[in-house]
């Protein structure tokens, strides 16, 4: 049965387009928990500029994917695999796009009862051209209070 905590998340997100870097940093409440598979994070995110609410669940398979769903003010399902490229929507306020994503590196230092990070960087690309470089960052320190 999966242990699901309480956590604190940073999200980071570095971005690198034409020279430009575009750098962003969160820190969330949210939950983390292992699983049969691997690990899960959720959390929810608030636009600055538009106040809507973006729910994000990371799912980890470990030696696998990463699959990162967001519902909310953006809807997604992103799949990150190492050295692979999958193609998925990307639907925001602003209508849907086709993005795809290749995955150059995952690194993962998770542990069930401590948390750490998850790194993955990628690249990002709309109607065959690369849009942007990225490197997520997801820390994840669980607090003692367990959850049901």
């Amino acid at each position: 049965m999966p242990n699901r905590v309480n956590a604190l998340i940073t999200v980071k997100s570095q971005s690198v387009f034409e020279g430009n870097n575009e750098n962003i940093e969160m820190l969330i409440g949210g939950h983390f928990s292992s699983t049969d598979s691997g690990y899960e994070i959720i959390y929810d995110e608030t636009d600055p500029e538009t106040s809507e609410v973006t729910h994000t669940t990371v799912s980890i398979v470990l030696g696998g994917q990463i699959t990162v769903k967001r519902e909310g003010g953006v809807n997604t399902q992103m799949i990150f695999e190492r050295r692979r490229r999958h193609l998925v929507y990307y639907d925001t306020q602003y209508g849907s796009l086709l993005v795809g994503i290749t995955t150059h590196r995952i690194d993962m230092t998770l542990e069930p009862d401590t948390g750490g990070t998850l790194e993955v960087d990628y690249a990002l690309e709309i109607d065959g051209q690369i849009a942007n470089e990225i490197r997520l960052s997801l820390n994840v320190a669980p607090s003692v209070e367990k959850e049901g």
